[in-house]
C-alpha cells in the first residue's frame, strides 16, 4: 500500500506538479491521439507535432527554475519498507530530459516525409514510451531506478511483440529483453548488497561498498551492450527511422543518466578499472565498426556502442565529475537523432547532415567540448591519464568520421510534394543541432589551451581517416568488417539458446513423470520412503 509523505526533501506541492509536468503532458498527448483515432492521418500528425512542441517548450522552461526533488510516497508498513520513491530534476536529468524530448520532436517533424503512414497505435506509443523514459531518467534512488526500468522494459516488450512477424525476430527480441532483465537483476543485487552493508539505496550519498558498485556497474554495462558486446535489436523494416530511433536511443540514455548519478554520489577507487575496461573496449570497437559501415541505419548500433563507451570512459577519467558522462549522453541522443532521421532529398540537406559531425567534435559551446575538457585534464596528469585521453580523442574522431558517410549518401526523391512537409522535415533535422548549442551553454565547460589543441587533433584525425578510407579498396574494408563481426556474440547466444532448449526439455520430461496418475504413485513412494526412514 502507498501513502503520501511530506518529507523535508520534497518541497512544495506545486514543485511536485512541475517536476511531473513533462510526464503528465506526454500521457495527455497519448490520450488525445487515442481520442482522435478516427480522424485523418494529417490531423493526427498535426496534433502530435503541436503537443510535442508544447512539451519541448515546457522542458526548456524547467531549467529556468531551481532544481526540483519529489518523494512520491513511502511503502507501508514503514518499518519494513522505509525507502521512498524519489525523482529529481537537476543538472544531471535536465540536459538528458531536454535532449530526449528534442529527439521526440525531431522524429515527429520528419514523420510526414516518410513513405509509410504511421498507425495510430504507434503514435500513441511515441508518447507512452517517452513518458516511461522520462520517469527512468528522473529516478534518483535505486528503488525508483528498478521500478522505472522495469516499467520501461515492460512497455518496450508490449510494443515490440505487436510488430513481430517471424520466429527469428521473436528470438532476437527475447534475447535482448533477457539481457536487459539480467542487467536489472544485477542492479537489484547491487542494491541488496548496499542495504546489507548499511549504506542504503540513495544515489545522493557516497557508495562505499565495492561489491555493490561492481554489481551496479555490471548491470549498467550489460544493458548498454558493453559487456558482452550485444549490438542489435531486430531489424524491423517499419521501425527503421521512425519509432525505431526512440527504441534504440532512449535505453542507453537512461543507463548513462544512472551512471552519472553513481559518479555524482562517489564510488570506490578500486572499481574504476572496470569502468575503464568497459569504456575503452566499447568506444574503440564500436567506433571502428561504425567508421567502416557505409549505411547509417545498419551501423547505428555501433554508433550507440561507441558513444556509450565514450561516456563511461569520460566518467572514469574524472570520477569526481559527472558532466562528461552527461555530455556523452546528450551527444548520443542529438547526433543519433540526426543520423537516424536524415534521408538526403536535396543537396542543401547534405549540409544539415554535417550537423551530426559538428555535435560530435569538441567545439567550444557544444556538449562534446566537455569530453574534450575531460581529456585535456587527463593529459596534464601524464602517465595513464595521457593514454586514456588519447583513446577518448581517437574514439570521438572515429565516430565523427563515420558520420561523414551520410554526407555522401545518394539522394532520395521526396515522398510528398507539399512545401509544409519539406519545411517541417528540415526543421526536424535542424532542431537537434541547435538544441546541442543551448545544452552546451548550460553545461559551461572550462575551455583552455589544451581543449583547442585536442579539437585540432580531432579534425586532423578525421581528415587523415577520410583520406585513408578513400584510398582503401572496398574489398579490404569488407574484410575488416567481417573480422570485426567475429566479436558479435550472436553465435554464443545461439548456443546458449540451444542449451536452454535442452534443459527445458529435460525439465518437461521430469515434470511429465509426476503428472496425472503418475503423481499419485510418486506421492505414495515418497510417503513410504519417509515411513521406512523414520
Amino acid at each position: 500500500m502507498l501513502s503520501s509523505d511530506e518529507a523535508p526533501y520534497s518541497g512544495a506541492g506545486v514543485n511536485h506538479v512541475t517536476l511531473l509536468l513533462p510526464v503528465l503532458l506526454l500521457i495527455i498527448a497519448a490520450i488525445v491521439i487515442w481520442l482522435t483515432r478516427a480522424r485523418a492521418i494529417r490531423t493526427q500528425w498535426g496534433l502530435s507535432a503541436a503537443m510535442a512542441i508544447v512539451i519541448w517548450i515546457v522542458c526548456l522552461s524547467l531549467r529556468l527554475g531551481p532544481d526540483l526533488h519529489y518523494q512520491l510516497s513511502v511503502w507501508q508498513p514503514i518499518e519494513i519498507f522505509s525507502t521512498p520513491l524519489s525523482l529529481s530534476l537537476d543538472s544531471i536529468s535536465w540536459p538528458i530530459l531536454y535532449a530526449l524530448v528534442t529527439v521526440l520532436v525531431a522524429m515527429i517533424f520528419t514523420a510526414a516525409s516518410r513513405q509509410m503512414a504511421t498507425a495510430t497505435s504507434v503514435r500513441i506509443f511515441w508518447f507512452i514510451y517517452s513518458a516511461s523514459a522520462v520517469l527512468a531518467i528522473l529516478a534518483d534512488n535505486l528503488l525508483t531506478v528498478l521500478i522505472t526500468w522495469t516499467l520501461f522494459d515492460f512497455i518496450s516488450a508490449i510494443f515490440l511483440f505487436t510488430f513481430l512477424r517471424s520466429e527469428d525476430e521473436i528470438r532476437q527480441v527475447l534475447t535482448r529483453l533477457s539481457i536487459d532483465l539480467l542487467g536489472t537483476l544485477l542492479i537489484l543485487g547491487g542494491s541488496a548488497v548496499s542495504i546489507a552493508a548499511g549504506f542504503g539505496v540513495n544515489l545522493t550519498d557516497p557508495l562505499h561498498a565495492p561489491l555493490s558498485v561492481f554489481l551496479l556497474a555490471l548491470g549498467s554495462f550489460v544493458r548498454l551492450g558493453l559487456l558482452p558486446l550485444h549490438f542489435n535489436l531486430p531489424a524491423l523494416l517499419a521501425l527503421r527511422r521512425g519509432f525505431g530511433t526512440l527504441l534504440r536511443l532512449f535505453p542507453p540514455a537512461i543507463v548513462l543518466s544512472f551512471l552519472a548519478r553513481l559518479f555524482m554520489a562517489g564510488i570506490p577507487d578500486q572499481t574504476l578499472p572496470w569502468f575503464m575496461i568497459a569504456g575503452v573496449s566499447g568506444s574503440l570497437i564500436g567506433g571502428l565498426r561504425w567508421m567502416l559501415e557505409s549505411e547509417t541505419i545498419v551501423g547505428r548500433p555501433y554508433f550507440i556502442l561507441a558513444m556509450s563507451g565514450v561516456g563511461v570512459l569520460a566518467g572514469a577519467m574524472l570520477p569526481q565529475e559527472y558532466s562528461g558522462i552527461v555530455s556523452a549522453c546528450v551527444v548520443l541522443l542529438l547526433a543519433g537523432a540526426v543520423l537516424s532521421l536524415t534521408v538526403v532529398h536535396t543537396p542543401s540537406q547534405r549540409v544539415l547532415s554535417l550537423g551530426a559531425v559538428l555535435v560530435l567534435l569538441g567545439i567550444p559551446g557544444l556538449p562534446a567540448s566537455v569530453l574534450t575538457m575531460a581529456a585535456s585534464q587527463n593529459i596534464i596528469m601524464l602517465g595513464l591519464g595521457l593514454v586514456w585521453a588519447l583513446i577518448l580523442i581517437v574514439a570521438m574522431s572515429m565516430v565523427a568520421l563515420g558520420c561523414l558517410h551520410l554526407y555522401f549518401a545518394e539522394e532520395t526523391p521526396w515522398q510528398s510534394s507539399e512545401s509544409l512537409v519539406r519545411i517541417t522535415y528540415s526543421l526536424g533535422l535542424s532542431l537537434p543541432v541547435f538544441t546541442s548549442i543551448g545544452i552546451g551553454l548550460q553545461l559551461r565547460p572550462e575551455i583552455g589551451l589544451w581543449t583547442w589543441i585536442l579539437l585540432a587533433l580531432q579534425i586532423v584525425l578525421v581528415a587523415i581517416g577520410y583520406l585513408v578510407l578513400r584510398k582503401l579498396p572496398e574489398g579490404s574494408i569488407g574484410r575488416f568488417r567481417f573480422n570485426l563481426s567475429r566479436l558479435d556474440p550472436t553465435r554464443f547466444y545461439v548456443r546458449m539458446g540451444k542449451a536452454l532448449d535442452v534443459l527445458s526439455r529435460a525439465i518437461q520430461s521430469i515434470a511429465g513423470l509426476i503428472e496425472g496418475e503418475a503423481a499419485l504413485l510418486w506421492i505414495f513412494a515418497i510417503v513410504a520412503f519417509l515411513l521406512l526412514a523414520s
